[in-house]
């Protein structure tokens, strides 16, 4: 090895166990629920019942977290349909969340 050289060998496996660490796993929960919290200020009110079932969950078998739309029509809510407009309310939700996240 050449001086002032380091040399250094990180398995995948490593890697791949990072994001479940807790201060990692905080994070990503916090940002799905700035996600959940943007799309429930913001999406389409008729019932009440879209924004009433948006909900931050955890991802099964894996580090993720996510928010979720679970209203029986939330893809008509999100990509429209031939009579409905998209409203595009988690995708908008989770740009706006993205400024938030880098702000903090």
């Amino acid at each position: 090895m050449s001086k002032g050289h380091v040399s250094i060998t990180v398995s995948k496996r490593f890697i791949g166990r990072l994001a479940y660490l807790p201060p990692i796993q905080r994070d990503l929960e916090r940002r799905a629920d700035l996600i959940t919290a943007e799309a429930q200020r913001t999406g389409p009110v008729d019932t009440g019942e879209y924004v009433s079932k948006i909900e931050t969950e955890k991802v099964e078998n894996s580090p993720n977290w996510r928010s979720i739309a679970k209203a029986p029509h939330s893809e008509f809510v999100e990509y429209g349909s031939v009579t409905i407009e998209a409203h595009r309310t988690m995708g908008k939700a989770a740009n706006a969340a993205l400024g938030q996240s880098k702000a903090k």
